[in-house]
């Protein structure tokens, strides 16, 4: 097997072990959310199929696709998730990113379906840069979904929460840190959500950009 090869199998690899993981951290169900990388050289995403129950696949079930999202490798009758629409916007309009998760999890669902952003009200917030803005809902699946997700996220965002839908998770390293990320935003949602259960949303305390700023510079650190 030539180098490009095992470079994409490696990439499959990782993308089925961090999302088997995400559901074993209880970011998601068997059959919800989608992860995927990107090989940046050749352009090419792996990510999930649609519809299949991750505890069932092996690495070469996950598909291989273009930035126009054709098909370029799969097992018969697997398809890309129906949100490859939403992945290939962010890697086509972020090349600094290399892998996205994308998840269904509790408390982060709870601020998407009232279509809430997650506020940093721990430390632990810098994980993912502080910043977990709410991406307008759209159609899942739908070109105007990406959009609104790649808009939200910015130049230097990497987390959303997704109106009325889950939350997104996007890495500038390897699939691994994008399922840290999700995880830390998930942890953040917990406390603020039982914080706002305590005193009331409106009573919560958050901490400001301008402070994670300085905390950063405080620890010599641009981002996690």
């Amino acid at each position: 097997m030539d180098k490009e090869n095992v470079m994409l199998e490696e990439i499959k690899s990782q993308v089925l072990e961090q999302a088997l993981q995400a559901e074993k951290s209880g970011l998601c169900y068997p059959t919800s959310g989608n992860f995927s990388m990107i090989d940046e050289e050749r352009r090419l995403v792996a990510i999930t199929p649609k519809g299949k129950v991750r505890s069932t696949l092996k690495p070469e079930d996950i598909v291989l696709i273009d930035m126009e999202g054709n098909v370029v490798e799969a097992p018969e009758g697997f398809v890309p998730s129906s949100e490859k629409n939403l992945h290939l916007a962010i890697y086509k309009a972020r090349k600094d990113l290399v892998a996205v998760a994308h998840t269904h999890a509790p408390y982060c669902s709870v601020f998407a379906a009232l279509n809430l952003p997650v506020e940093p009200v721990l430390p632990e917030a810098n994980r993912f840069d502080c910043r977990c803005p709410l991406a307008p809902y759209a159609t899942p699946g739908s070109q105007q979904l990406a959009d609104n997700v790649v808009e939200t996220l910015g130049t230097h965002g990497v987390a959303v929460i997704m109106g009325q839908h889950g939350m997104l998770a996007a890495s500038r390293r390897d699939m691994h840190d994008a399922y840290i990320k999700a995880l830390y935003v998930e942890d953040v949602a917990r406390t603020y959500y039982r914080m706002a259960v305590l005193v009331g949303l409106e009573n919560v305390k958050h901490m400001s950009l301008e402070e994670y700023d300085e905390m950063m510079i405080a620890l010599g650190k641009k981002e996690y």
